[in-house]
């Protein structure tokens, strides 16, 4: 899936980098901030 198409389906602005709107996308990764301040805590 291209990123564009991405962008659209979320309906997404994008505010720079337009010239990688065609660049195919393999994977991702998702997180909140509260879950990664838990986890790596000491």
């Amino acid at each position: 899936m291209k990123l564009k198409e991405i962008i659209e389906k979320l309906q997404l602005k994008v505010l720079t980098g337009q010239d990688k709107l065609d660049v195919e996308v393999t994977g991702g990764y998702t997180s909140d901030l509260l879950s990664d301040v838990i986890a790596n805590s000491k």
